[in-house]
């Protein structure tokens, strides 16, 4: 979704497999800032050998990354999840006692019919 961000990213997620060459991450490539109530779904792929950064949520961080923040895809290529995030299983990503802290009543909502059953923006329903 991001290649790279110098901002904060806040209630963000991709379902988007991603194939990387330098920095791969589920959801962002590479940040500077705080990440918070996020979620990543698709697959993350080393797409050549001098990849270093690499993970199902984030590829590089320089800044500390929210505790609240969660990733299930596949990791192939090769190299080890960096682990930013919480790597979850499909089924606990469509649960919504998964997303501790995160505001289900105003920002989020979760639908087994909707988003195939992962959470999605109340503002941005798909």
């Amino acid at each position: 979704m991001i290649g790279s961000s110098n901002g904060l990213v806040e209630n963000s997620y991709s379902k988007t497999n991603v194939t990387g060459s330098a920095e791969a991450g589920g959801l962002i490539g590479n940040t500077t800032n705080q990440v918070n109530y996020c979620y990543a779904t698709g697959n993350v792929t080393q797409g050549s050998v001098g990849i270093v950064y690499f993970g199902g949520l984030l590829g590089r961080t320089n800044s500390s990354y929210g505790s609240t923040c969660y990733y299930c895809g596949t990791l192939s290529g090769g190299l080890t999840d960096n682990t930013y995030g919480t790597r979850k299983t499909s089924f606990e990503m469509q649960m919504q006692s998964t997303y501790s802290g995160w505001d289900f009543a105003a920002v989020w909502n979760i639908d087994p019919i909707i988003n195939m059953g992962y959470p999605n923006l109340r503002s941005n329903a798909p």
